[in-house]
């Protein structure tokens, strides 16, 4: 189950996060496997929201995440609480930028540390070559990482990066059964992400 303050025609709700995470606690309550929750939520002042922070991934400016520690407390008190109800969480950062594997895996390992159990990192591509750099964070995530992650790029494109990420050691794809006028062409086809699979016959 998600909750990005939108409607199916992406016209913004207007809700709280306080509203937006008890909705999505009703659902996990009604036999939701999981929540997705944003790496910003609870946070009221996002233009200092990485104030202070010295990590390696500050440098890329990501949005949707949060180092406030009153706020990834709220964040973590969340987590428990779906997971006393036996569900999972994913924990999701669309950074709105492109990173390097390096600051990827900052920000993932930072991520990791809230307790959730799939970390999403979707980077946004600006040229080709970015996909290459996908490619590479991957790898180097699954090295290092103790967490489920998914990792892969938005953007034309990197629409190849999300058939390719999971063959590389990314844990999730996101498809549709079939569109509709609100779905998000960026995302495959779950027939056609399923071909893919099949005749490259890849194994992890």
């Amino acid at each position: 189950a998600l909750h990005y303050n939108a409607d199916y025609h992406k016209r913004p709700t207007g809700l709280s996060d306080e509203a937006r995470m008890k909705q999505l606690l009703t659902a996990v309550r009604a036999g939701a496997a999981a929540i997705d929750m944003q790496g910003y939520t609870f946070e009221e002042d996002m233009d200092n929201a990485l104030n202070g922070c010295g990590e390696l991934f500050v440098r890329a400016r990501p949005k949707q995440v949060t180092m406030r520690k009153e706020t990834i407390a709220k964040q973590c008190e969340l987590i428990n609480e779906v997971h006393s109800l036996g569900a999972q969480v994913v924990l999701s950062t669309h950074t709105g930028c492109m990173m390097t594997a390096e600051e990827a895996v900052s920000l993932a390992q930072t991520l990791e540390k809230r307790g959730a159990d799939v970390v999403k990192i979707i980077a946004k591509a600006e040229k080709e070559e970015d996909v290459a750099e996908c490619f590479r964070t991957v790898i180097a995530l699954k090295k290092v990482l103790k967490t489920k992650f998914t990792y892969h790029l938005e953007g034309k494109v990197g629409k190849l990066t999300r058939i390719v990420a999971p063959m590389l050691g990314s844990y999730m794809a996101f498809c549709f059964e079939h569109y509709t006028e609100s779905s998000n062409f960026e995302q495959c086809h779950l027939k056609t992400l399923a071909d893919a699979f099949r005749t490259l016959q890849w194994r992890n």
